[in-house]
């Protein structure tokens, strides 16, 4: 094997499974009027990625990497109001108990955010929250990552390809 090169998987967080594909669905068209309705929707997709590919990959010694994680999940569920804590617990049900070795965060200013998001062709509803509603989120993100073990925040507003050396090298910090 080539060194630094390790055998891994990219899960993307509604896309990568059946079951996944049809909560997106759900949830992109707005079918749903209870948040708690749509927090079950995610967990459920985040279980079945968990026991289709994640563990199954874990188990064979392969990095897993997803682009979405706790920190979505736990600061948007959040903002409508249920407890970090008991948002915390629901998780380790969905994950089997087992959590990230590696989180990245990628901070960026709103407008930033709002800028790439507007270059997206298909946008979901979550693409279209206010900008008071994305800083509030973008808080509690930092905020998790103070109290989140292996977090890391990285600025998001460099270059990809400096963002790409520093992401390897936090992944390297971890073998």
């Amino acid at each position: 094997m080539v060194a630094n090169k390790i055998p891994a998987v990219v899960v993307k967080e509604l896309a990568s499974t059946e079951l996944g594909k049809r909560v997106r669905e759900i949830l992109m068209h707005g079918e749903l009027n209870a948040a708690t309705a749509e927090m079950f929707l995610f967990l459920a997709s985040k279980a079945q990625a968990f026991s289709e590919i994640i563990l199954p990959h874990r188990a064979k010694g392969e990095c897993v990497i997803a682009d979405r994680g706790n920190g979505s999940f736990i600061s948007y569920n959040a903002s409508i109001g249920i407890s970090k804590e008991l948002l915390m617990e629901f998780l380790n049900v969905a994950h089997f108990g087992v959590m990230p070795d590696l989180t990245v965060l990628l901070d960026v200013p709103v407008e930033i955010a709002k800028k790439r998001l507007e270059s997206r062709e298909e946008k979901s509803r979550f693409d279209l929250l206010d900008a008071s509603h994305m800083e509030w989120q973008g808080r509690q993100f930092l905020l998790l990552s103070e109290s989140m073990p292996n977090w890391r925040v990285i600025d998001g507003t460099q270059d990809k390809e400096a963002i790409h050396e520093r992401i390897k090298k936090e992944v390297s910090g971890r073998q």
